[in-house]
């Protein structure tokens, strides 16, 4: 005597265990696509930090050479919209000089707008480096 399951039932249990199987690879792949949309989250964010800290680091530079040439120079403030970045963000760079410190310290300000509620914001301070005049020729 042979302890068979009729065909029907035997059907029924391998629908279940393909469905059991079925569920199982949803599973591994929500959380597959989860993790994937988390970390291209991620490498955007990280982008746009360099990107804002590009223009923080170019700002300084610009501050102090503008400033070496016009002493009367305190500050700026200039947009880039998202076609002169080449991104889909608009950045704002926000340049001021604050003469109460010893040496005067340049401040930057770079505001990424990235969409309505998310904004990342980036600010540096570096010493005006203070320039010694050269001796005039003819003196001593």
């Amino acid at each position: 005597m042979t302890n068979r399951l009729p065909a029907r039932r035997q059907r029924g249990f391998s629908i279940i265990a393909v469905l059991a199987l079925f569920a199982l690879a949803g599973s591994l792949f929500t959380v597959w696509a989860r993790d994937a949309l988390q970390q291209r989250q991620r490498t955007q964010l990280s982008h746009q930090r360099v990107q804002a800290e590009w223009l923080a680091t170019s700002a300084l530079g610009r501050a102090a050479a503008l400033r070496t040439d016009n002493p009367e120079y305190d500050g700026e403030q200039w947009e880039l919209d998202r076609q002169q970045l080449g991104q889909p963000y608009a950045a704002e760079v926000a340049i001021s000089l604050e003469p109460n410190d010893a040496p005067t310290t340049i401040k930057v300000v770079v505001r990424l707008t990235l969409n309505a509620d998310r904004r990342l914001q980036v600010t540096r301070t570096a010493p005006l480096a203070q320039t010694n005049p050269s001796p005039q020729s003819g003196d001593p």
